[in-house]
C-alpha cells in the first residue's frame, strides 16, 4: 500500500473533531480570518440596529478585508502543502501524518 493510499484511510478513519483540528493544524490563518470575518459582520449587524452608520459601514469594510485575508490564507496554505508534499515524495519520506493513539 502506498503511503497515499495509507493517508486515504486515515482521513476517513477520523472523526469530524479530529479532521477539524488537523486542518487548523495545517492552516491556522484560515480559522482567525473566518472568526474575524464573523465578528466584523456581528459588529456591523449590531452598528446597523443601533443607527450607527459610520461604525456599521467601517465594520463591513473590515468584514470584506478579512474576507480577502480568508482567501488569501487559503490560497498561500495550499501552495506551502503541496510544496511540502513535492518536497518529501522526492525525499522519499511520508508526507502523511502519523496516527495518534
Amino acid at each position: 500500500m502506498s503511503s497515499n493510499d495509507r493517508y486515504m484511510m486515515e482521513a476517513y478513519e477520523e472523526t469530524r473533531l479530529q479532521k477539524l483540528k488537523r486542518k487548523c493544524r495545517e492552516e491556522p490563518f484560515v480559522p482567525a480570518g473566518v472568526a474575524l470575518t464573523c465578528f466584523a459582520l456581528g459588529a456591523a449587524t449590531y452598528g446597523m440596529k443601533k443607527g450607527k452608520r459610520s461604525y456599521a459601514n467601517n465594520m463591513l469594510r473590515v468584514r470584506v478585508a478579512a474576507q480577502g485575508f480568508t482567501i488569501a490564507a487559503m490560497i498561500v496554505g495550499s501552495f506551502v502543502y503541496s510544496q511540502n508534499t513535492k518536497t518529501s515524495a522526492r525525499e522519499g519520506t511520508d508526507s502523511a501524518p502519523s496516527k495518534q493513539q
